[in-house]
Protein backbone atom coordinates (compact mmCIF):
# COMPACT_ATOMS: atom_id res chain seq x y z
CA UNK A 1 0.00 0.00 0.00
CA UNK A 2 1.51 3.70 -1.28
CA UNK A 3 2.36 5.98 1.62
CA UNK A 4 0.64 9.37 1.68
CA UNK A 5 2.80 12.39 1.84
CA UNK A 6 2.79 14.31 4.82
CA UNK A 7 1.08 18.11 5.16
CA UNK A 8 4.59 19.03 5.66
CA UNK A 9 5.94 17.87 2.68
CA UNK A 10 2.92 19.17 0.27
CA UNK A 11 3.91 22.83 2.18
CA UNK A 12 7.30 22.67 1.52
CA UNK A 13 6.90 21.61 -2.61
CA UNK A 14 3.97 24.17 -2.41
CA UNK A 15 6.30 27.15 -1.48
CA UNK A 16 9.12 25.90 -3.99
CA UNK A 17 6.66 26.00 -6.80
CA UNK A 18 5.95 29.92 -6.03
CA UNK A 19 9.58 30.49 -6.25
CA UNK A 20 10.22 29.14 -9.35
CA UNK A 21 7.16 30.92 -11.29
CA UNK A 22 8.60 34.48 -9.24
CA UNK A 23 11.82 33.62 -11.15
CA UNK A 24 11.28 34.90 -14.33
CA UNK A 25 10.06 38.80 -13.45
CA UNK A 26 12.99 38.77 -10.88
CA UNK A 27 15.31 40.05 -14.00
CA UNK A 28 13.35 42.70 -15.57
CA UNK A 29 12.47 44.10 -12.73
CA UNK A 30 16.22 44.57 -11.57
CA UNK A 31 16.80 46.22 -14.81
CA UNK A 32 13.87 48.26 -14.52
CA UNK A 33 14.88 49.14 -10.83
CA UNK A 34 18.67 50.28 -12.43
CA UNK A 35 17.03 52.34 -14.97
CA UNK A 36 14.92 53.99 -12.13
CA UNK A 37 17.82 54.89 -10.38
CA UNK A 38 20.83 55.46 -13.09
CA UNK A 39 20.74 59.01 -14.70
CA UNK A 40 19.00 59.87 -18.22
CA UNK A 41 22.59 60.41 -19.50
CA UNK A 42 23.55 57.31 -18.27
CA UNK A 43 20.21 54.95 -19.56
CA UNK A 44 21.02 57.15 -23.41
CA UNK A 45 24.26 55.97 -23.50
CA UNK A 46 24.01 52.81 -22.52
CA UNK A 47 21.18 52.37 -25.11
CA UNK A 48 22.97 52.97 -27.57
CA UNK A 49 25.56 50.62 -27.12
CA UNK A 50 23.00 47.71 -27.19
CA UNK A 51 21.55 48.94 -30.10
CA UNK A 52 24.42 49.26 -32.87
CA UNK A 53 23.77 48.26 -36.16
CA UNK A 54 27.79 46.82 -36.22
CA UNK A 55 29.97 44.99 -34.54
CA UNK A 56 32.72 48.26 -34.88
CA UNK A 57 29.71 50.74 -34.11
CA UNK A 58 29.11 48.70 -30.75
CA UNK A 59 33.04 48.39 -29.66
CA UNK A 60 33.11 52.54 -30.74
CA UNK A 61 29.75 53.15 -28.61
CA UNK A 62 31.28 50.96 -25.60
CA UNK A 63 34.36 52.28 -25.49
CA UNK A 64 32.60 55.92 -25.45
CA UNK A 65 30.39 54.62 -22.37
CA UNK A 66 33.16 53.32 -20.58
CA UNK A 67 35.23 56.76 -20.93
CA UNK A 68 31.65 58.97 -20.34
CA UNK A 69 29.94 56.79 -17.29
CA UNK A 70 32.53 55.63 -15.22
CA UNK A 71 30.56 55.06 -12.41
CA UNK A 72 27.41 54.26 -14.70
CA UNK A 73 25.18 51.58 -13.02
CA UNK A 74 26.21 49.13 -16.58
CA UNK A 75 30.04 49.77 -16.30
CA UNK A 76 30.57 46.05 -15.72
CA UNK A 77 28.33 44.47 -18.12
CA UNK A 78 29.53 47.40 -20.81
CA UNK A 79 33.78 46.35 -19.55
CA UNK A 80 32.73 42.63 -19.69
CA UNK A 81 31.67 42.63 -23.37
CA UNK A 82 34.05 45.54 -24.60
CA UNK A 83 37.34 43.86 -23.01
CA UNK A 84 36.21 40.19 -24.86
CA UNK A 85 35.70 41.53 -28.24
CA UNK A 86 37.84 44.07 -29.24
CA UNK A 87 40.90 42.12 -28.43
CA UNK A 88 39.46 39.40 -30.93
CA UNK A 89 38.37 41.81 -33.42
CA UNK A 90 41.99 43.47 -33.25
CA UNK A 91 43.40 40.34 -33.39
CA UNK A 92 40.81 38.93 -36.36
CA UNK A 93 41.76 42.66 -38.40
CA UNK A 94 46.18 42.11 -38.37
CA UNK A 95 46.28 41.37 -42.10
CA UNK A 96 43.35 43.47 -43.50
CA UNK A 97 44.23 46.84 -43.75
CA UNK A 98 39.94 47.28 -45.26
CA UNK A 99 39.81 45.86 -40.88
CA UNK A 100 42.47 48.01 -39.45
CA UNK A 101 41.58 50.94 -40.71
CA UNK A 102 37.65 50.22 -39.93
CA UNK A 103 38.97 49.74 -36.01
CA UNK A 104 40.85 53.14 -35.79
CA UNK A 105 38.21 54.89 -37.10
CA UNK A 106 35.59 53.41 -34.48
CA UNK A 107 38.67 53.36 -31.77
CA UNK A 108 40.75 56.11 -32.57
CA UNK A 109 42.06 55.67 -28.88
CA UNK A 110 41.38 52.48 -28.03
CA UNK A 111 43.23 50.08 -26.59
CA UNK A 112 45.08 48.56 -29.54
CA UNK A 113 44.96 51.70 -31.85
CA UNK A 114 48.70 52.20 -31.45
CA UNK A 115 49.20 48.79 -32.78
CA UNK A 116 46.57 49.16 -35.28
CA UNK A 117 48.60 52.08 -36.68
CA UNK A 118 51.98 50.85 -36.53
CA UNK A 119 50.50 47.59 -38.22
CA UNK A 120 48.61 49.72 -41.06
CA UNK A 121 51.71 51.67 -41.76
CA UNK A 122 53.66 47.49 -42.09
CA UNK A 123 51.02 46.44 -44.72
CA UNK A 124 50.92 49.94 -46.38
CA UNK A 125 55.21 49.50 -46.62
CA UNK A 126 54.70 45.62 -47.53
CA UNK A 127 52.29 46.51 -50.67
CA UNK A 128 54.54 49.62 -52.25
CA UNK A 129 56.99 47.06 -52.10
CA UNK A 130 54.53 44.79 -53.52
CA UNK A 131 53.86 47.38 -56.19
CA UNK A 132 57.24 48.04 -57.03
CA UNK A 133 58.67 44.92 -57.17
CA UNK A 134 55.76 43.84 -59.46
CA UNK A 135 56.54 46.94 -61.58
CA UNK A 136 60.25 45.96 -61.90
CA UNK A 137 59.36 42.53 -62.74
CA UNK A 138 56.83 43.54 -65.60
CA UNK A 139 59.53 45.85 -66.92
CA UNK A 140 61.55 43.00 -66.72
CA UNK A 141 59.57 40.84 -68.17
CA UNK A 142 58.50 43.10 -71.35
CA UNK A 143 62.65 43.89 -71.30
CA UNK A 144 62.74 40.04 -71.85
CA UNK A 145 60.09 39.56 -74.29
CA UNK A 146 61.66 42.57 -76.33
CA UNK A 147 65.09 40.88 -76.13
CA UNK A 148 63.08 37.20 -77.34
CA UNK A 149 61.69 39.20 -80.08
CA UNK A 150 64.69 41.32 -81.16
CA UNK A 151 66.36 37.33 -81.29
CA UNK A 152 63.63 35.99 -83.30
CA UNK A 153 63.96 38.34 -85.50
CA UNK A 154 67.79 37.76 -86.23
CA UNK A 155 67.29 34.45 -86.45
CA UNK A 156 64.68 34.79 -89.43
CA UNK A 157 66.82 37.61 -91.16
CA UNK A 158 69.97 35.38 -91.07
CA UNK A 159 66.97 32.46 -92.49
CA UNK A 160 65.98 34.78 -95.08
CA UNK A 161 69.19 36.00 -96.39
CA UNK A 162 71.36 32.52 -96.57
CA UNK A 163 67.90 30.81 -98.14
CA UNK A 164 67.30 33.91 -100.30
CA UNK A 165 70.79 34.18 -101.95
CA UNK A 166 70.76 30.25 -102.57
CA UNK A 167 67.61 31.20 -104.74
CA UNK A 168 69.31 33.56 -106.81
CA UNK A 169 72.09 31.78 -107.66
CA UNK A 170 70.14 28.52 -108.10
CA UNK A 171 68.09 30.90 -110.91
CA UNK A 172 70.56 32.80 -112.83
CA UNK A 173 70.71 31.89 -116.79
CA UNK A 174 72.79 34.45 -118.47
CA UNK A 175 75.91 32.66 -118.04
CA UNK A 176 78.76 34.18 -120.24
CA UNK A 177 77.01 37.73 -119.99
CA UNK A 178 78.22 40.67 -117.39
CA UNK A 179 76.76 41.01 -114.44
CA UNK A 180 74.58 43.83 -115.85
CA UNK A 181 72.36 41.40 -117.56
CA UNK A 182 71.90 39.02 -114.16
CA UNK A 183 67.52 39.36 -112.74
CA UNK A 184 66.50 42.59 -111.71
CA UNK A 185 65.72 41.30 -108.40
CA UNK A 186 69.24 40.04 -108.25
CA UNK A 187 71.03 43.49 -109.16
CA UNK A 188 69.03 45.33 -106.50
CA UNK A 189 69.78 42.74 -103.72
CA UNK A 190 74.11 42.33 -105.15
CA UNK A 191 74.41 46.25 -105.72
CA UNK A 192 71.29 48.01 -104.01
CA UNK A 193 71.20 46.64 -100.95
CA UNK A 194 74.09 47.36 -98.29
CA UNK A 195 76.78 45.92 -98.25
CA UNK A 196 77.20 46.63 -102.11
CA UNK A 197 79.36 44.12 -103.76
CA UNK A 198 82.53 44.86 -104.88
CA UNK A 199 84.56 43.38 -107.45
CA UNK A 200 88.20 43.08 -108.34
CA UNK A 201 89.53 41.79 -111.53
CA UNK A 202 87.80 38.56 -112.06
CA UNK A 203 85.97 37.90 -109.07
CA UNK A 204 83.13 40.34 -107.23
CA UNK A 205 81.96 39.48 -103.82
CA UNK A 206 79.20 40.79 -101.54
CA UNK A 207 80.41 40.18 -98.08
CA UNK A 208 77.70 39.71 -95.39
CA UNK A 209 77.94 39.47 -91.80
CA UNK A 210 74.61 38.77 -89.55
CA UNK A 211 74.59 38.71 -85.84
CA UNK A 212 71.85 36.44 -83.88
CA UNK A 213 71.48 34.80 -80.67
CA UNK A 214 69.79 31.28 -79.87
CA UNK A 215 68.60 30.48 -75.53
CA UNK A 216 71.18 28.58 -74.05
CA UNK A 217 71.72 28.17 -70.24
CA UNK A 218 68.36 30.24 -69.24
CA UNK A 219 70.08 33.47 -71.50
CA UNK A 220 70.57 34.52 -74.99
CA UNK A 221 73.99 33.42 -76.40
CA UNK A 222 75.37 35.77 -79.00
CA UNK A 223 76.23 34.39 -82.48
CA UNK A 224 77.36 35.71 -85.83
CA UNK A 225 77.28 34.12 -89.10
CA UNK A 226 79.68 35.32 -91.72
CA UNK A 227 79.26 34.94 -95.48
CA UNK A 228 80.09 36.05 -98.81
CA UNK A 229 77.97 35.25 -102.00
CA UNK A 230 80.09 35.47 -105.21
CA UNK A 231 80.54 35.65 -108.89
CA UNK A 232 83.40 34.32 -110.82
CA UNK A 233 84.24 36.01 -114.53
CA UNK A 234 85.55 35.22 -117.17
CA UNK A 235 85.87 37.51 -120.33
CA UNK A 236 83.44 39.38 -118.18
CA UNK A 237 80.87 37.36 -118.26
CA UNK A 238 79.52 35.43 -115.35
CA UNK A 239 81.25 31.94 -115.06
CA UNK A 240 80.11 30.47 -111.93
CA UNK A 241 78.85 31.60 -108.51
CA UNK A 242 79.16 30.40 -104.87
CA UNK A 243 78.37 30.99 -101.38
CA UNK A 244 80.80 30.23 -98.43
CA UNK A 245 80.95 30.76 -95.17
CA UNK A 246 82.48 29.53 -91.88
CA UNK A 247 80.15 26.97 -90.10
CA UNK A 248 77.72 28.43 -92.40
CA UNK A 249 75.33 25.45 -92.02
CA UNK A 250 75.71 25.22 -88.29
CA UNK A 251 74.53 28.51 -88.60
CA UNK A 252 71.66 28.18 -90.42
CA UNK A 253 70.59 25.11 -88.44
CA UNK A 254 71.31 27.03 -85.29
CA UNK A 255 68.47 29.88 -86.67
CA UNK A 256 65.75 27.49 -88.00
CA UNK A 257 66.07 25.16 -84.98
CA UNK A 258 66.41 27.71 -82.16
CA UNK A 259 69.14 26.17 -80.53
CA UNK A 260 72.79 26.03 -80.02
CA UNK A 261 74.25 23.77 -82.57
CA UNK A 262 77.35 21.28 -80.04
CA UNK A 263 80.64 21.11 -81.39
CA UNK A 264 80.74 17.47 -82.06
CA UNK A 265 80.42 14.80 -84.57
CA UNK A 266 76.83 14.02 -83.79
CA UNK A 267 75.56 17.47 -83.34
CA UNK A 268 76.93 18.81 -86.86
CA UNK A 269 75.59 15.70 -89.05
CA UNK A 270 72.29 17.16 -87.29
CA UNK A 271 73.15 20.68 -88.56
CA UNK A 272 74.08 19.38 -91.90
CA UNK A 273 70.94 17.35 -92.33
CA UNK A 274 68.67 20.53 -91.34
CA UNK A 275 70.77 22.93 -93.57
CA UNK A 276 70.39 20.33 -96.59
CA UNK A 277 66.77 19.95 -96.13
CA UNK A 278 66.47 23.99 -96.32
CA UNK A 279 68.50 23.94 -99.46
CA UNK A 280 66.46 21.60 -100.62
CA UNK A 281 63.26 23.42 -99.93
CA UNK A 282 64.95 26.92 -101.32
CA UNK A 283 65.82 25.11 -105.11
CA UNK A 284 62.88 22.47 -105.46
CA UNK A 285 61.03 24.89 -107.77
CA UNK A 286 64.23 25.50 -110.02
CA UNK A 287 65.80 22.10 -109.95
CA UNK A 288 63.34 19.51 -108.95
CA UNK A 289 64.29 16.34 -107.61
CA UNK A 290 62.00 14.55 -109.42
CA UNK A 291 64.54 15.32 -112.46
CA UNK A 292 67.54 17.07 -111.22
CA UNK A 293 68.65 15.11 -107.78
CA UNK A 294 71.70 13.49 -108.53
CA UNK A 295 74.34 10.95 -105.95
CA UNK A 296 76.34 13.22 -103.56
CA UNK A 297 79.27 11.86 -101.92
CA UNK A 298 80.59 13.40 -98.76
CA UNK A 299 81.65 15.83 -98.41
CA UNK A 300 78.96 16.96 -101.14
CA UNK A 301 75.34 16.96 -98.91
CA UNK A 302 73.34 17.67 -102.42
CA UNK A 303 73.78 18.38 -105.85
CA UNK A 304 71.28 18.67 -108.67
CA UNK A 305 72.04 18.97 -112.06
CA UNK A 306 69.09 19.76 -115.08
CA UNK A 307 68.31 22.63 -117.55
CA UNK A 308 72.53 23.21 -118.33
CA UNK A 309 72.78 23.76 -114.44
CA UNK A 310 75.04 21.82 -111.63
CA UNK A 311 74.58 23.30 -107.49
CA UNK A 312 76.35 21.43 -105.51
CA UNK A 313 75.91 22.02 -101.65
CA UNK A 314 79.15 20.69 -99.86
CA UNK A 315 80.36 20.65 -95.85
CA UNK A 316 83.69 21.87 -94.77
CA UNK A 317 86.16 18.92 -93.84
CA UNK A 318 88.16 20.58 -91.61
CA UNK A 319 88.54 24.14 -90.05
CA UNK A 320 90.18 25.83 -92.83
CA UNK A 321 88.17 25.31 -94.99
CA UNK A 322 83.94 26.62 -95.41
CA UNK A 323 80.76 25.16 -96.00
CA UNK A 324 79.46 26.32 -99.84
CA UNK A 325 77.15 26.13 -102.40
CA UNK A 326 78.80 26.21 -105.76
CA UNK A 327 76.33 27.11 -109.38
CA UNK A 328 77.97 26.52 -112.74
CA UNK A 329 76.86 26.27 -115.75
CA UNK A 330 77.35 22.48 -117.69
CA UNK A 331 80.06 21.90 -119.91
CA UNK A 332 78.07 21.79 -122.68
CA UNK A 333 76.12 25.50 -121.89
CA UNK A 334 79.47 27.15 -120.75
CA UNK A 335 80.98 26.50 -123.83
CA UNK A 336 77.93 27.30 -125.67
CA UNK A 337 78.25 30.82 -123.77
CA UNK A 338 82.09 31.28 -124.45
CA UNK A 339 81.06 30.89 -128.17
CA UNK A 340 78.53 33.16 -128.40
CA UNK A 341 81.00 35.52 -126.32
CA UNK A 342 83.57 35.03 -128.83
CA UNK A 343 81.64 35.65 -132.02
CA UNK A 344 80.54 39.19 -130.08
CA UNK A 345 84.10 40.13 -129.96
CA UNK A 346 84.45 39.59 -126.04
CA UNK A 347 83.16 42.00 -123.38
CA UNK A 348 85.03 44.93 -122.76
CA UNK A 349 85.65 46.24 -119.18
CA UNK A 350 83.32 48.88 -118.98
CA UNK A 351 80.37 45.95 -119.96
CA UNK A 352 81.31 44.14 -117.17
CA UNK A 353 81.40 46.33 -114.65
Amino acid sequence: MKERPSPRSIKAAVRGLLLAASLPALAPACAAARQVTASADDYQSYRRTRLAPTLEARLSRSFSYLRQQPNGRWQLEVKTWFIANEASYFERSRDSLVKLKAYLAALPGGPHAQAAAERIAELELAERHAARREQELTASASEAQEKLDAAQAMRRELVRQVIGWVERLATIRSWGRPTSELDHEFIYEWRLREPEARCEADRCVKSLSLPYAVPEARRLGARRAVFDVTLSLEHGGVARASLTGPELWNRLAEAAEVRPIASDPRARSEALLRARQLVESAVERWLPAARCDRPAAEPLLLVRECDSLRLSMRAAVNPEEEDRIEVEPLPAAARGAMARIAADGGLSDAAVR
